[in-house]
């Protein structure tokens, strides 16, 4: 068992294979222009896209909004782990910040969408995975608001694996391709 396992794993890309798939994959082309065209008529270049991109606070901002949505959902499985209160306070915590999350993640895709069609692509993707992640969460706390508290553990603990590996693909945007990373002077 343990061989067969582990001559599986061997064959299972590596994410950094992944990600250069993803990268490479042009049928994600069509999707992000019609995104990118959405976004420049409601973004452009605007007075909010210096507030989205974080202008005000020297470098961009998605990254530590993300936190929060992350940390609460985070600990709300640790509480419901433990079974103490507070998951559902948790769990509708990240969601209120999801807003802000979405607006500073779409307004750094966009400023990149033009820069590289690896990142447009491979960015599409982090914003699916992580929509999913989201979503699963909305329903979590449904079930955790109808009294359904292990459906609703199970619906998080789903999702913070979509959101891992939206993280994941979100930090290989940008320690690996450089996103947003801009070259300060010391």
């Amino acid at each position: 068992m343990r061989a067969s396992v582990l001559g599986y794993l061997a064959r299972v890309p590596s994410p950094n294979v992944l990600a250069e798939r993803l990268e490479a994959a042009t049928v994600l082309d069509t999707p992000a222009e019609k995104i990118a065209a959405v976004l420049d008529k409601t973004m452009g270049a605007g007075s909010v896209k210096p507030l989205l991109r974080g202008d005000w606070l020297g470098h961009t901002i998605h990254p530590l909004l993300t936190d929060v949505t992350i940390g609460t959902w985070t600990s709300a499985l640790v509480l419901d782990l433990l079974r103490k209160d507070g998951a559902n306070a948790l769990v509708a915590t990240g969601l209120l910040a999801l807003p802000a999350v979405l607006a500073t993640g779409w307004s750094d895709w966009h400023d990149e969408e033009k820069r590289s069609p690896a990142i447009r692509r491979a960015g599409l993707v982090h914003a699916a995975t992580n929509a999913v992640g989201a979503n699963l969460q909305v329903a979590s706390l449904a079930a955790r608001r109808r009294g359904e508290r292990g459906r609703g553990f199970m619906l998080s603990a789903v999702a913070m694996g979509f959101i891992g590996a939206g993280g994941w693909l979100g930090g290989h945007l940008t320690y690996e391709r450089g996103s947003r990373v801009e070259p300060q002077s010391p």
